[in-house]
């Protein structure tokens, strides 16, 4: 008898538990809302940059790395702030990160819009099944949104946007729902729970989509003052491959500079390796470390810090950067004040 009583005590002590950890967040109050609505858009770019000439100005309306479960291991739930580029991206890393608010951030204003049809999405779909379905069945996408965006001026424009967009984005996450479930990796489209964390995300006013250029002066710095302001640390930034497309720059080192970041912030960022396994290998840094390379002038870009092996046909890699930027001034000078190599590829793994 006191043995089947203890038994039924622990199912429903671990039930308790069970549900507080799925227990999606609450509401974010009027104060945190205003604070999270502060930060200034910068202008936009004349032109959207490519990685290569020939590929400017253009839409990255679906992701194409595909093997962002090589984070789900390495990602733990880090709180606080989240900015990061991209579109469906954004959400797939929410769900690792779990934070408390988060800035979706792109300089092309196209991936902005088709975050208000995400949002509008998600608002309506309780569960990740009903959420897949809206991207599949255009009827019923379109009648979401002329519900959900009844009051945006631009409700017209963004149902036709929908409709030229909902096949590739369909697939794009049918792909990715079962590159995750064959990885034994959980996100917002496989996973209940999941789906319910970046879902309250959406409903309680924690997001905000908005237009920002890594290289310019107003969005970075000001989404890093509303963080401040609301006590959030910025746990994780998700740059994708976009060091890949520039120099750092004297603003781009002064805008992360003022993120305030902490010992548990990460560097999330994709290294194209398309030449090889047509996709790209995927790195984590602590964001401190990143910070520490910044600060040298003689660090132009990723390729000066980031060493990635070069992956075999069908290969997909992870890897992590925590080099020691002194040690490599020093080595650096013993090289007669020679710029360090880019070309020799070391193993990462």
């Amino acid at each position: 008898m006191i043995l089947t009583m203890l038994r039924f005590l622990f199912a429903g002590l671990l039930l308790a538990a069970t549900a507080a950890h799925a227990e999606p967040l609450p509401p974010l109050d009027a104060a945190g809302r205003a604070q999270l609505a502060a930060p200034v858009e910068d202008p936009a770019p004349k032109t959207l940059l490519g990685q290569a000439p020939g590929l400017e100005n253009k839409h990255y309306l679906v992701g194409n790395e595909w093997h962002l479960d090589l984070y789900a291991p390495k990602i733990k739930p880090l709180g606080g702030a989240y900015l990061g580029v991209g579109s469906d991206q954004a959400y797939i890393l929410l769900g690792m990160v779990r934070p408390q608010v988060a800035w979706l951030t792109d300089y092309d204003d196209l991936v902005v819009e088709l975050h208000k049809i995400y949002f509008a999405f998600f608002a309506e779909a309780a569960d990740n099944e009903a959420f897949i379905k809206l991207w599949n069945d255009e009827t019923a996408g379109a009648a979401v949104l002329s519900k959900r965006l009844a009051a945006d001026p631009q409700a017209n424009e963004l149902t036709k946007f929908y409709k030229r967009q909902r096949g590739r984005i369909a697939e794009r996450l049918q792909r990715v729902s079962k590159g995750f479930s064959k990885a034994k990796a959980q996100c917002f489209l496989n996973d209940l729970e999941t789906y319910g964390y970046v879902r309250s995300l959406v409903t309680g006013g924690r997001l905000r989509a908005m237009r920002v250029d890594l290289l310019a002066d107003k969005g970075v710095t000001s989404i890093a003052a509303a963080a401040k302001a609301m006590g959030q640390p910025v746990r994780a930034i998700y740059l994708s491959n976009a060091e890949n497309y520039w120099s750092y720059s004297k603003q781009f080192r002064a805008n992360l500079q003022a993120l305030g970041f902490d010992d548990r912030s990460l560097v999330i960022r994709t290294v194209s390796t398309w030449d090889w396994n047509f996709d790209y290998s995927y790195n984590l840094q602590p964001a401190l470390n990143y910070l520490s390379w910044l600060q040298k002038p003689w660090v132009h870009g990723y390729r000066d810090f980031v060493h990635w092996k070069r992956p075999a046909a069908g290969e997909f890699l992870s890897f992590e950067t925590k080099g020691d930027p002194e040690a490599e001034e020093l080595a650096r000078q013993k090289r007669g004040h020679a710029k360090p190599s880019t070309s020799k590829i070391k193993a990462a793994n």
